[in-house]
Parts: C-alpha cells; structure tokens; sequence
C-alpha cells in the first residue's frame, strides 16, 4: 500500500456492514470514520458453515483501521491504527501521530472474541 492522503466513499458494491463472502474481497485498504458504540468499535469475521465468528473490538484511541487479503487467501488482517499509514509524509498537523516523552507510555485496548454466529445465538 502506498499512502497517498487520497479519501473516496466506499462503492455501493462494497457493502462490508451487511457482510461479503471472503473470496470475493482484494483489500489493501485504510478505512476511517470509523464507528464507535460506548467507546468501542466492532469488526467481525463469520464462518458460516462452521457457525462461529470472531470479533474484534479496539477503543477509540485507533481511529483508523488498515484492512488487508494476502493473495494466497488464508488470512486476512486488520489492524487498528492511531495514525494513517504513512501520513507522516502528508502535510502537518498529523492527524492521530502520538510522540511520547522519554518513560512515557500508551495504552490501547484491542479484544478478540470467538462466538456462535449471530444467527444462532
């Protein structure tokens, strides 16, 4: 992925709220506004045929999400962000860049989860 400060609106075919089969999703994407409930926000990855899912869940510190599907498609990665990747090459202020002090530290919350598919809870 090259960072290019580019932003579009997803396409009505990329509906990811309401699910896409795995096989057809070719991502090397950065996704922001991103949705919070209470703080949290929530991405999930179900099996149908084996009725279970994982969620994920990652606090409001990581307003970006950076979503990829290695071609051999056994894997697919997310990996909430603070910052855009590669955004420090864009023009100040650096939306989302964190500089800690010496002894300073950060703190993130990011969860996984393995349930029954909704349909079956």
């Amino acid at each position: 992925m090259i960072a290019t400060g580019d932003c579009t609106l997803l396409e009505p075919h990329e509906d990811f709220e309401n699910g896409m089969p795995f096989s057809s999703l070719i991502l090397d994407d950065v996704f922001g506004g991103t949705i919070f409930e209470r703080g949290v926000a929530t991405a999930q990855i179900e099996d149908l045929e084996a009725d279970v899912a994982l969620e994920f869940t990652w606090d409001e510190s990581c307003e970006y999400c950076v979503v990829y599907t290695p071609p051999h498609r056994e894997a697919i990665c997310i990996e909430p962000y603070t910052l855009i990747p590669g955004g420090q090459s864009f023009k100040p202020p650096y939306e989302g860049l964190l500089v800690l002090e010496p002894d300073e530290s950060f703190t993130h919350e990011f969860t996984l989860a393995v349930h029954p598919t909704q349909s079956h809870r």
